[in-house]
Parts: structure tokens; C-alpha cells; sequence
């Protein structure tokens, strides 16, 4: 009986059924560069409107730029003089990197800190959630509250109140 259950045991976590539950843990994403950002995310108003979609960061020529997060190469390539690295990821999100020479092909499978290209002066990174762009520096953010005191307070007992 024991082994019956063991070997049940093995057989139900070597299924595909374990591939599928680590596919539903939330995806872990890093910066592309190590390196200061020098403008943030500002959301526009409108479809059209004024904005900044996306961080970019001050780097150094040369300086390696690494893929977000595992995924899939949807574009490797240059519009408008300027090389760009597209990245779509298992949760659905997409993220464009700026690169000054591109490392990588179209449908080539990347994985999270792998090297998508070199860097120029400034690197730009910008997220998307279908045709939405979203604030990069969210998905880089720990992912636990914390409490922070909003004015100074005593607790000690002579404090007047």
C-alpha cells in the first residue's frame, strides 16, 4: 500500500500539472541596467496625449542591458535610428528596451538578467499591459507592505496630549 502511494505521489508531481502551478506563481522582474534614473514615469491624460511611458536610465556606452524578465524576443531592431529589443513575457506584459547594438533575434526565448544588447547614453524602458503602459518601477518594487508613520508621536506617559 505504501508504495502504491508513493509511486502515486511521484507520478502526480512529475505531471504537467507541476509545470502549470510554477507558471502561476507571480512573475519576479529587475531593472535592465544597473544605473540612476534620470526620468520617470509620467502617465499621459490621454491615448495621444503627453507623457513619459516608460524610465530612463543614465547609463554608460557599452554598459550591458538585460532582459527584464523570461520571455520571448517579438523584436529585434532599429525605428527611427534608435535599435530596440521587445521582450513579451508569460504574464502577459511587454517591455521595449533602447539598446545601442542588439544581442538577440526575433523569437529567440530569454531569460530574466540574460544580455539583450549593449547600452548607449540613456536606456529606455517601457512596459505594456495590451495596449496600456504601465509605471516600469511598480514591477521592481518589493512586494510587502510597509507601515511608515505619517507625523512624529510619543509614547511616553508625560507626553501632553
Amino acid at each position: 500500500m505504501f508504495r502504491t502511494v508513493a509511486l502515486a505521489l511521484i507520478l502526480v508531481l512529475s505531471g504537467p500539472n507541476t509545470a502549470r502551478a510554477a507558471d502561476s506563481r507571480p512573475a519576479r522582474y529587475r531593472p535592465p541596467v544597473v544605473a540612476r534614473v534620470i526620468a520617470g514615469f509620467r502617465a499621459p491624460t490621454t491615448p495621444y496625449g503627453p507623457g513619459h511611458r516608460g524610465i530612463d536610465y543614465d547609463t554608460s556606452p557599452g554598459q550591458p542591458v538585460v532582459a527584464i524578465g523570461n520571455g520571448v524576443v517579438t523584436f529585434a531592431g532599429v525605428v527611427a535610428h534608435q535599435a530596440y529589443v521587445t521582450v513579451a513575457h508569460p504574464d502577459g506584459l511587454r517591455s521595449t528596451t533602447s539598446v545601442a547594438s542588439v544581442d538577440v533575434g526575433f523569437g529567440q526565448p530569454v531569460r530574466s538578467g540574460q544580455r539583450l544588447g549593449s547600452a548607449g547614453e540613456i536606456c529606455h524602458l517601457g512596459v505594456r499591459r495590451g495596449q496600456a503602459y504601465i509605471d516600469p518601477a511598480l514591477l521592481f518594487a518589493p512586494r510587502h507592505a510597509v507601515l511608515v508613520p505619517t507625523r512624529a508621536t510619543s509614547l511616553s506617559p508625560s507626553s501632553p496630549r
